[in-house]
């Protein structure tokens, strides 16, 4: 690879490593951070989701800059490229939506413009995890500490409150971050594994890691969030199946939620939690089930055939103030690939998807025996599992969903990953 150098004095440093240490990782943490847990907090007058839009711009730039200042052949994995198409092609349709029908150009031309930052996030992690840049271990831990330190900014907020229905999280929507904190748990209980089973860890950095845990698990509690919950019981057992299989972690983590109760046993007489407790009754599950469901059946029964074939971008609905006859918030990202795109491009998410889960239990198959890789790679389809459970409940605004694409990034970079490496010698370079 071509090298530009700085000097200052006798100090020597390459372009590339300059641009990596100072700006592109801090991008990523920062990047993770608004993009995650704090997309309605920002700084300097920018919302944390447009600060995650223009960093991914600039990660983005970085990534083509690398791509091709490299002199060594680069190429690109079928999945990415296929991935990379899918994007391309839900990013051009909406185009054709125009011609065809009298649909309004500035929502098409937002619907399209918001569809190129998705992609960009999940090119530049792609990128970044194949090249070796960020490690999945980088990934890993930055989730979690940077989660764990939203999570104290959120406990804070119970302060002085005498009721609540739901934990407010102001650093952002209370489904969408309640199941960045089920990922951030997760996380967590990656690295303390790690920590307990592959490393003698110093019992105070251990102890600091399952406090940090036990926070999340709160917030995820307190937050009310239903698909929340399904995701951390599903991402659980699953994280145990493929990554763990371990009775300590089962202690610990048995230990963690009896410990949790006798918390919110003790909030309860500092705090009225009748009205939250009200969100888990039968009746109440039953009520907002029935809502749901009528959403889901009017995001498709009032598109006519032709509308069925190439989507409607035009009713998407960007904000909660925008109304009309036919503006559904879908609440279900399947329903929302067909509603504003069509069916054609369903078939595709079907594809990659399917095309996703088999090459992990490929590679799943190949390194079962190999833990430290197995507890790494686990995080691919548990991270995935937790995303995908939030757009089937929550994923009618298909392009805000940041961590569905930067998880989708980290996986197949993951995947690309692992081919270039011989897994007996190397694989401790990256992986927990």
């Amino acid at each position: 690879m071509r090298q530009i150098e700085l000097t200052y004095g006798d100090a020597r440093i390459s372009l590339d490593e300059f641009l990596i240490k100072f700006a592109v990782k801090p991008a990523v943490v920062l990047m993770i951070y608004f993009g995650f847990f704090a997309r309605q907090q920002g700084f300097m007058g920018l919302g944390g989701g447009m600060i995650t839009a223009l960093l991914s711009f600039a990660l983005m730039l970085f990534c083509g800059y690398h791509f091709f200042y490299n002199e060594k052949k680069q190429t690109l994995s079928q999945l990415a490229v296929a991935v990379s198409i899918f994007f391309i092609f839900i990013g051009v349709t909406p185009f054709l939506s125009s011609l065809v029908f009298d649909a309004n150009p500035k929502a098409i031309f937002r619907f399209s413009f918001e569809v190129g930052v998705a992609f960009f996030l999940f090119f530049s992690f792609y990128y970044l995890v194949r090249v070796k840049i960020i490690t999945p271990r980088f990934f890993i831990y930055s989730i979690a500490i940077l989660g764990a330190f939203a999570a104290f900014q959120v406990i804070f907020s119970l302060i002085g409150v005498s009721q609540f229905r739901r934990l407010y999280i102001g650093l952002g929507s209370v489904n969408y971050t309640a199941n960045t904190f089920t990922i951030c748990f997760i996380a967590w209980i990656a690295i303390i594994y790690k920590e307990y089973i592959f490393v003698d860890s110093n019992k105070p950095r251990l102890f600091l890691y399952l406090f940090s845990t036990f926070i999340v698990f709160i917030i995820v509690f307190l937050s009310g969030t239903r698909s929340a919950a399904i995701a951390f019981i599903i991402g659980l057992a699953m994280f145990q199946f493929f990554g763990m299989k371990s009775k300590k972690i089962n202690r610990m983590i048995l230990f963690m939620l009896i410990l949790a109760v006798f918390f919110i046993i003790f909030l309860s007489t500092r705090i009225d939690l009748s009205f939250f407790l009200d969100r888990f009754t039968y009746a109440q599950i039953t009520r907002m089930a029935m809502i749901r469901f009528n959403q889901y059946a009017m995001s498709i029964t009032d598109l006519t055939f032709l509308e069925f074939l190439i989507g409607r971008p035009d009713f998407y609905t960007f904000s909660n103030s925008v109304s009309g006859s036919r503006i559904i918030n879908t609440h279900n990202f399947i329903l929302s690939v067909i509603r504003y795109n069509g069916i054609l491009s369903f078939i595709l998410v079907a594809f990659l998807g399917l095309t996703i889960i088999s090459t992990y239990l490929k590679n799943y198959s190949l390194r079962r025996n190999l833990p430290r890789i197995r507890l790494s790679e686990a995080t691919i389809i548990v991270f995935l599992t937790i995303v995908f459970i939030y757009s089937m409940f929550s994923g009618g605004r298909m392009t805000r969903m940041f961590s569905f694409y930067i998880i989708i990034g980290y996986c197949i970079g993951f995947f690309d990953l692992m081919k270039s490496y011989s897994y007996k010698k190397h694989y401790k370079k990256f992986v927990l």
